[in-house]
């Protein structure tokens, strides 16, 4: 089972936003993207969940063309959490997290006692069970969060696409989350902007002015001369006495350093 980008560019009118990218994420693997703001992270992952259809190039699932394979068995495989969800429906937390049953329901299989018990079992692993009877309207941003990814959780796919699942978290729910992407039986693909978060997947990508720059383990990518070029701050490694882990330190250089006032 595997999820590729191939020759992979889209555009937005004249503007090309992605161009030419080709990697492959292999089953079992939490891979990230880092790379600055409008580098292309999130409209590579719409095209990743078949949700944006590519100018040039494809996405394939198991070796076929995604744009060959309808939506319902597309999401039946591929979930998404993106960075701007929302909605004015008058919803509660569980049924909200009901919606990701949606691509395996249909007229000789309605919602049931096995659909119950996956919606609950996702409410208790991103610790929103105590909230699942709260209206929508009323949960703070990172409450939204983790009932978005308990909906993506619910759909029960075999990929799990997230932008930014992090962004609106407080430490402990951000820790909370990451801890439960790597217990997760299935493949992630994820954008993040930490990138000592970053540090903890098995792979990332890091992308640049819409190309994706290089591909590998985040100790064979996110040099010290990398992150300069790319992100324009300064990264010094520096090694956890805890686990002996390597946690990345940052310094604007010099001459990004604002003017101190007189």
């Amino acid at each position: 089972m595997s999820l590729a980008a191939n020759n992979l560019t889209w555009c937005a009118g004249r503007t090309t936003i992605i161009e030419d990218i080709t990697f492959e994420v292999r089953k079992g693997e939490i891979f990230g993207l880092v790379g600055p703001n409008g580098s292309g992270k999130s409209t590579l992952l719409l095209l990743l969940a078949g949700l944006r259809k590519p100018t040039r190039g494809k996405v394939t699932f198991n070796g076929v063309n995604l744009a060959h394979i309808n939506r319902r068995e597309t999401a039946q495989q591929i979930a998404l959490v993106a960075q701007q969800l929302d909605t004015t429906d008058r919803l509660s937390v569980r049924e909200t997290v009901e919606l990701g049953r949606t691509p395996w329901l249909g007229p000789i299989t309605p919602f049931g006692e096995a659909d119950r018990k996956i919606v609950e079992d996702a409410l208790v692993e991103t610790g929103v069970a105590h909230l699942a009877e709260r209206q929508w309207q009323t949960l703070s941003g990172g409450e939204r969060q983790r009932a978005h990814i308990a909906r993506a959780l619910a759909q029960k796919a075999d990929y799990l696409i997230l932008d930014e699942p992090t962004n609106h978290l407080d430490i402990h729910h951000q820790l909370a989350i990451l801890a439960l992407i790597k217990r997760l039986p299935i493949t992630v693909i994820l954008a993040l902007h930490d990138l000592n978060q970053a540090m903890g997947c098995d792979r990332i990508g890091i992308m640049e002015g819409g190309r994706l720059e290089i591909v590998g383990s985040p100790e064979d990518t996110l040099t010290a001369e990398r992150i300069n070029r790319i992100f324009e701050v300064m990264a010094h490694p520096i090694i956890d006495p805890v686990d002996g882990k390597t946690i990345l330190k940052f310094a604007l250089p010099e001459e990004k350093k604002p003017t101190e006032l007189k």
